[in-house]
């Protein structure tokens, strides 16, 4: 069996947010404790490995803004555009590759408990991405 390794998910996509948000943090994996006015937090909450070379993660996105439920609402609408639709297209072309995404559950507000100045918006999605050879 050749040695593979998955690629890292969570980190994938949040580079490519960072990339396309402008004036948006992306965090990975963990929300800190003192958030900016709007922010994007990555989380993988589990997935399936699908064959060989292929992964499919599942992916919760939180979108979190201070100012109005509104404004939290557009950037979860702008993160579900960029994940469902030019990931889609694009993803392939990445290195490592992105070939599939799809929604498991809409946007939906989800007050945070611990943050009650801030509005929350989560979605879930999966992510098929292709496994690499590791670095020797």
């Amino acid at each position: 069996m050749a040695d593979i390794a998955f690629p890292d998910v969570e980190l994938l996509l949040c580079n490519e947010l960072a990339d396309q948000l402008d004036d948006v943090a992306v965090y990975a994996g963990t929300t800190p404790v003192e958030l900016p006015p709007k922010s994007v937090t990555v989380i993988r909450t589990g997935g399936q490995y699908r064959d060989f070379v292929l992964d499919e993660a599942r992916v919760s996105i939180d979108c979190r803004a201070n100012s109005t439920p509104g404004t939290a609402l557009n950037l979860i609408s702008e993160v579900r555009r960029l994940i469902l639709v030019t990931l889609k297209d694009t993803g392939i072309s990445m290195n490592p590759p992105i070939y599939n995404t799809n929604e498991l559950g809409g946007p939906y507000l989800n007050p945070d408990p611990r943050n009650h100045n801030f509005h929350r918006y989560t979605m879930l999605v999966s992510v098929l991405v292709r496994a690499t050879q590791p670095n020797k």
